[in-house]
């Protein structure tokens, strides 16, 4: 992941965790602000059963919305797996095993043009991967691609 990225779900972490602090503070000002009575009142005049099913609603939406930004953040970030010395994601693109940036196709390897495996460079550290088969030999990306499987 990238520093800007990073710094992006940072800020927006604490941007979330402000937010939900200052609703707590409000709902704070707002049940010390109005007179005990009126809560007695209100207590006194909504049935109790009422109030357990606000609770549990209450309790439901808070978990329902935990488990959903659960899912989202598991979106973002894409899970990576090691293969033939790169990290791939399930829709097989490549990122650089030093710090996960996307990995680009700088050309091919060989004297012919139009010949020879292809090479992936990384816009970061500028390293270059190529696909060796079990024996050392280069192999091309679709025959890497077909090998690799998500487990």
């Amino acid at each position: 992941m990238s520093p800007v990225a990073k710094i992006k779900e940072t800020l927006l972490e604490h941007i979330v965790l402000t937010a939900l602090g200052v609703i707590g503070l409000l709902l704070l000002v707002i049940w010390r602000s109005v007179d005990p009575a009126v809560w007695v009142k209100i207590l006194n005049a909504v049935p109790k059963q009422v109030l357990w099913a606000w609770l549990g609603l209450a309790s439901i939406v808070a978990v329902l919305e935990g488990a959903y930004i659960f899912h989202l953040q598991r979106q973002a970030t894409p899970k990576l797996l090691l293969h033939l010395g790169v990290l791939w994601d399930k829709k097989h693109n490549l990122y650089c095993p030093k710090d996960e940036t996307p990995l680009f196709q700088s050309g091919r390897s060989g004297n012919v043009v139009g010949r020879g495996v292809e090479v992936f460079k990384c816009p970061k550290c500028d390293n270059q991967y190529t696909f060796k088969n079990d024996d050392g030999s280069l192999i091309y990306y679709k025959d890497a691609k077909e090998k690799f499987s998500w487990r």
